[in-house]
C-alpha cells in the first residue's frame, strides 16, 4: 500500500487548492471543488505500480501459495491487515480488529467506509476478492505439480490488489453509503470464508445492497473482459458500459452463473452482484501463476472500471434490487435473445435505375414475379412519380418512403403511351421499418433495445448497426418501452442520433438518408 506519507501530500495538495477557491470564490464554490477534487485523488491514487507491487509481493515464494490456515496464508493475511490500518478502514472483524477467524484458524479480513448520508449509510455496497489460494496443490486443488509453491499471481494475488487499491481510493472520498470491504479465507476450500459471513454478518444482510467480487483480474488479454452477474441487478450492463468511456474494455456480460466463487453465496441469498473476470489459462492452479505473466495495465484499467461502478453504485438515490428471474437464466436462453430475425420480406420487389436521370420520377428496371409490385401492376419501364403520396425523384426519396409506407399504400406512375399518370393501389409486404431495423426487449434492461435485424441499405445498415447492439437512446428520447421505441421511430425526423453500445462501449451513431448507391445492386429493391 502507499506509504502515508503519498496520502498525506495527496490531502495537503487537495487543502491547498480548496484553500485558494475558498478564499477568492466563496465557500458553496469551494464544497464543489472539494468533492472533485477528492474524486480525482481517488482516481489518480489506482496507480500499475502499486498494483505490481501488491502482486509480487502476495505471490512471492515465502507466502508459500498462501493456502488456507497456514503458515503463508497468515503471513499474507498480515500484509493485507498492515495496508487497511495504514489507509485507515474501519475495522470490522472480532474484537475491534480486521480479522474474521473461522473454521481451523481461516481469516477473514473485512473493514469499512462509513457513508455519509443520514438515510443511506446503513446502506452497503460489499467489495470483496479472496486472498487466499492452494499452497503446495493436492491432487484436489492442482492441475500439477504438485508439490511446488503454487503462488497464485492471477488467482488470486490480482483481484487482492485490485481491492487494495479500491479501498485506497474509496477512502479518499465521501459516499453516501457504506462500503464494506471483504478479503476472503478458504475460497479454494469451497467458498468457506463467504460461507462463513452469510452465517455471521458483521451487518444486516438485507443492508448489502450489491456485492463486487474480484477473482482472477490478472490475464487481461486483447482488452477482453468478462462481467459475470449482470442479470442480477437490473440495468447493470448499461451502468457497466457507461463507466466504461474511455478505457475502452471490451465487454462480454455473460449469463452463466456458478458456484465457483465468493459471488455465489450472495447470490444465493438474493443479492445482486458483479463478478469481473480475465479469463481462465494454462497456468490455472499449476505452480507456474507467477507474478511476472501478469498484465498490470490490465488491472489497472478493470479497477478504475469497478471504481467508477462503485462510486454510482454508493451515490445513487437508488440501485433496485436482486431480480429474481436471473435464477433461471443460461447462456442458451441468452442466445435465444439475441438471435437474429430472419430477413425482412422484400416489401415491393422491384429495382429502378438510380443513373436514368433524363426524366422525373424514377424508371422501373425490373418487377420480380409474384412481388407485391407486379400484383399492383408495375411494369419495367413505368416511370415512379409518387410512393405513398411522397414526391420520389431519387433512391434516398424512394428509399425511405418505402421502408416508412404502411402496408396499405399507393403509388403513381408514368407509362410509356399513356396520356395520364396511373394511380395504383399497392399492398407491401412485411411491416413497416423506416429506419430498417427490428428489436426485442430484455427484462434485465427495460430502458434498452437489441438489434435483432438490420435490413440492407437502410439507414440501420449504412450507419453501421449490427445485430445484438443495445439501444439506449433515439435523439433526446431514452429508451423507455416498446411501444414507445415504435412511436418514437415513426415519427422522428431523419438524420437521427442513436445511442448505442456493442461489446460494453457506448457511442452515437447518426441514422441518415439511406446509400446512393445500393438501390440499384439490390436485388428487386427494397
Amino acid at each position: 500500500m502507499k506509504t502515508n506519507r503519498k496520502q498525506l501530500l495527496l490531502r495537503v495538495i487537495f487543502t491547498l487548492s480548496v484553500s485558494i477557491i475558498y478564499l477568492s470564490q466563496g465557500w458553496s464554490i469551494a464544497t464543489a471543488v472539494e468533492n472533485t477534487a477528492a474524486h480525482q485523488a481517488s482516481v489518480n491514487s489506482i496507480t500499475q505500480s502499486e498494483l505490481k507491487r501488491h502482486v509480487d509481493i502476495l505471490a512471492d515464494d515465502s507466502f508459500e501459495g498462501r493456502a488456507a490456515g497456514s503458515r503463508g496464508g497468515h503471513a499474507a493475511s498480515g500484509y493485507v491487515r498492515q495496508q487497511l490500518n495504514e489507509i485507515g478502514a474501519e475495522a470490522m472483524g472480532d474484537d475491534g480488529d480486521y480479522f474474521q477467524t473461522f473454521h481451523n484458524n481461516y481469516r477473514n479480513i473485512l473493514a469499512r467506509i462509513p457513508g455519509t448520508d443520514l438515510t443511506l449509510k446503513d446502506e452497503y455496497i460489499l467489495i470483496g476478492a479472496h486472498y487466499d489460494h492452494v499452497g503446495y496443490g493436492t491432487r484436489r486443488t492442482s492441475y500439477g505439480p504438485t508439490g511446488y509453491i503454487h503462488n497464485g499471481a492471477d488467482d488470486n494475488a490480482s483481484g487482492t490488489a485490485s481491492l487494495l487499491e479500491l479501498t485506497e481510493a474509496l477512502r479518499l472520498s465521501d459516499w453516501r453509503r457504506s462500503i464494506l470491504i471483504a478479503f476472503w479465507d478458504g475460497e479454494e476450500q469451497g467458498l468457506l470464508g463467504s460461507k462463513h459471513f452469510i452465517r455471521n454478518p458483521v451487518v444486516p444482510l438485507k443492508n448489502i445492497r450489491a456485492m463486487i467480487n474480484m477473482d482472477m483480474v490478472g490475464r487481461l488479454r486483447e482488452q477482453k473482459l468478462t462481467m459475470y452477474g449482470s442479470r442480477t441487478l437490473m440495468g447493470s450492463r448499461r451502468l457497466v458500459s457507461e463507466q466504461n468511456e474511455g478505457l475502452p474494455l471490451l465487454i462480454d456480460f455473460s449469463w452463466e452463473i456458478k458456484p465457483n466463487s465468493d459471488h455465489h453465496p450472495f447470490f444465493t441469498h438474493g443479492i445482486p452482484y458483479l463478478m469481473p473476470h480475465t479469463g481462465l489459462h494454462d497456468d490455472y492452479h499449476r505452480p507456474r501463476d507467477d507474478a511476472h505473466k501478469i498484465n498490470t495495465d490490465g488491472i489497472e484499467q478493470t479497477t478504475h472500471l469497478l471504481f467508477r461502478v462503485i462510486s454510482i453504485l454508493a451515490d445513487k438515490e437508488e440501485i433496485g434490487t436482486f431480480r429474481p428471474a436471473s435464477r433461471g437464466e443460461s447462456p442458451q436462453l441468452r442466445r435465444q435473445l439475441e438471435r437474429p430475425l430472419p430477413p425482412a420480406p422484400k416489401r415491393l420487389g422491384l429495382s429502378w435505375s438510380s443513373t436514368d436521370t433524363t426524366d422525373i420520377g424514377l424508371k422501373v428496371t425490373r418487377v420480380g414475379y409474384g412481388s407485391p409490385a407486379a400484383e399492383a401492376g408495375i411494369r419495367a419501364g413505368d416511370r415512379i412519380i409518387e410512393f405513398d403520396g411522397f414526391t420520389v425523384n431519387s433512391d434516398e426519396a424512394m428509399r425511405t418512403a418505402v421502408f416508412r409506407a404502411d402496408t396499405v399504400t399507393s403509388v403513381t406512375i408514368i407509362r410509356p403511351g399513356e396520356e395520364e399518370p396511373l394511380h395504383m393501389p399497392l399492398e407491401l409486404a412485411g411491416e413497416p421499418m423506416r429506419l430498417g431495423l427490428s428489436w426485442r426487449s430484455d427484462d434485465a434492461e427495460p430502458n434498452a433495445a437489441i438489434v435483432t435485424r438490420v435490413v440492407p441499405g437502410s439507414p440501420a445498415d449504412n450507419a453501421g448497426l449490427k445485430i445484438k447492439d443495445r439501444i439506449y437512446s433515439v435523439g433526446n428520447d431514452n429508451v423507455v418501452s416498446h411501444e414507445q421505441l415504435v412511436s418514437i421511430f415513426k415519427e422522428t425526423s431523419l438524420p437521427v442520433v442513436l445511442r448505442i453500445e456493442r461489446d460494453g462501449n457506448q457511442r452515437n451513431v447518426t441514422l441518415g438518408i439511406p446509400d446512393l448507391q445500393k438501390a440499384a445492386v439490390l436485388d428487386l429493391g427494397p
